[in-house]
């Protein structure tokens, strides 16, 4: 998505990227019911098998290799052994109509790449001031809505005695909240973008990744998800009470499906920062904020459950918006200052690579001198 779609378009994209991160814990529990009422508990994983299968044979055909260090704007063909089998075919037709070689203004478009891969790239990542609190902040939105996704089966089960088929719909409400957020927080970014470009008075280049460093890139993207994280203390808090009191299933059912709107919306928003601030290297930025989300989001789901059973679910639900909000004014301290301590980083690196260069030049003028 980094290497395909401009800053100004990104916010709607990120909504069809991320729509299976939404679709998979509602989607999932509802075939696993199915399953598991209708054919046992073993047919899951044969299922899986096949989804995987079936997955891999889809990725292996058709998915193109976009990086910008190696492909630059899609032109230059990719390695043997990481090219796509459609891309290999249209490789060969191009060779078949004796297409001349890669012109040198193709050979520009490529990314310089400014160090070697480090897999501990994304820990060092994530100690940065500014994506530190946005990492922070995700992974306990992740961890929060996790533990009540990973205590509603024990929750419907006890107070309103469901099979697994039925527990498993009830989570489509939750999956429909997250799908929904394409249409709302991505339009939304896309605007909010546009809207403080239209104010420094910048021009939107269609297709043109344009440069940001005048651009309040924090500032447009938080005044979207702060109001989004918000409103998901407050969904988070009404599907607590309501499950707590064992009302109409409805009540659970609608506060689900406005947790699944509001927490994939500020989420979805936290990885268009994370990503937008890491242009250059985006996959371990994105690394960095699923490694976090993931180990807050197991955390959250050993503890739901037995901290349920301690407090009530109308308390643990209160105490998850109590977090969010004690954690939220790193955020608002990213708006703030996020701006300032992104152009201090650049600058950073840009005097360390230009001291790298000097120390470069140095040594091969006393290699020079040897030989003499």
């Amino acid at each position: 998505m980094s290497d395909t779609v401009t800053r100004a378009e990104r916010g709607k994209y990120v909504g069809y990227a991320f729509m299976g991160v939404a679709l998979g814990p509602a989607l999932g529990p509802t075939i696993g019911g199915l399953l598991t009422q209708f054919l046992g508990w073993r047919s899951i994983f044969w299922f899986l098998t096949v989804v995987a299968v079936v997955m891999l044979v889809i990725v292996v055909c058709f998915l193109p290799e976009t990086c910008r260090s190696i492909v630059g704007n899609g032109s230059i063909p990719p390695q043997p052994w990481n090219i796509s089998l459609l891309s290999y075919l249209r490789q060969r037709k191009l060779q078949e109509a004796r297409v001349g070689p890669v012109a040198e203004a193709q050979l520009r478009t490529l990314a310089r790449r400014r160090r070697r891969p480090n897999p501990l790239e994304a820990l060092s990542i994530a100690t940065e001031k500014e994506t530190g609190m946005i990492i922070l902040t995700s992974a306990l939105l992740y961890a929060g809505f996790f533990s009540v996704l990973s205590s509603l089966p024990s929750q419907l089960q006890a107070k309103f005695n469901f099979n697994s088929l039925r527990i498993g719909l009830c989570y489509l409400p939750y999956g429909l909240g997250g799908f929904s957020a394409r249409w709302t927080v991505g339009p939304i970014m896309d605007w909010n973008f546009r809207r403080h470009a239209r104010r420094l008075g910048m021009e939107i280049v269609k297709n043109r990744q344009q440069k940001i460093s005048d651009f309040p890139l924090e500032v447009a993207r938080l005044q979207i998800t702060l109001p989004f994280l918000y409103a998901a203390c407050a969904a988070i808090v009404t599907y607590s009470w309501v499950m707590e009191f064992r009302t109409n299933l409805a009540g659970p059912l609608i506060a689900l499906f406005f947790l699944g709107l509001t927490v994939t919306g500020a989420t979805n928003s936290l990885n268009t920062l994370v990503v937008d601030c890491h242009q250059q290297r985006p996959a371990t930025a994105t690394a960095a904020n699923n490694l976090f989300r993931c180990l807050f989001g197991a955390g959250a789901v050993a503890v739901a459950v037995p901290m349920i059973d301690r407090i009530g679910v109308g308390w643990t639900g209160t105490f998850v918006a109590g977090l969010w909000i004690v954690f939220s004014p790193g955020l608002w301290a990213v708006k703030r200052w996020g701006q300032g301590w992104r152009e201090e980083k650049r600058s950073n690196e840009k005097f360390g690579e230009a001291e790298g260069v000097s120390i470069t030049r140095v040594v091969d003028h006393e290699a020079h001198d040897d030989e003499k």
